[in-house]
């Protein structure tokens, strides 16, 4: 095992150990490491409903910037023949993220997503029903300042 040193930005040490199992519980007077990712601390979330056949915007474009997708929630309504799409749009290109078939039963998904599920310049996401059925969702999403156009973003997969 590797062992560890931790400081603080000053150049105090905090600790040392050659295992983590080494660090007892942190007592009031210590200080102590924390960590956050940083799609962790400025990430925001989005919710959207269809309670019938139709598209509704869940994150709107960026305005020259673009947002990654980090977590995904969807239900909705068991209905036969019916379908729910996330898909992102820009008016010109579209591509379908995932589609769920409700016919045989309601829909519970959680799509904690790994990789980087990033749009492009000028695409949103958009939740599309197809059939009378109700679908709610929620993204946890983190927008950036830059993007790529569609023809880049397309030849990157």
């Amino acid at each position: 095992m590797i062992g560890s040193v931790l400081k603080t930005s000053a150049g105090k040490l905090l600790a040392t150990a050659r295992s983590w199992a080494q660090f007892s519980p942190p007592t009031v007077d210590q200080d102590i490491l924390l960590t956050e990712s940083f799609a962790t601390a400025h990430s925001v979330f989005a919710v959207a409903q269809r309670l019938s056949q139709g598209t509704v915007e869940v994150i709107p474009e960026q305005g020259g910037g673009s947002f990654v997708i980090l977590d995904v929630l969807i239900s909705g309504d068991k209905v036969n023949g019916a379908t729910i799409t996330l898909s992102m749009d820009d008016d010109t290109n579209q591509e379908a993220l995932l589609t769920v078939t409700t016919t045989d039963a309601p829909v519970a998904l959680s799509w904690p997503v790994r990789g980087r599920v990033q749009s492009w310049e000028g695409a949103r996401l958009d939740l599309t029903t197809v059939n009378s059925v109700e679908a709610y969702v929620t993204v946890v999403y983190m927008k950036l300042p830059q993007s790529d156009p569609y023809s880049t973003w397309a030849s990157y997969r």
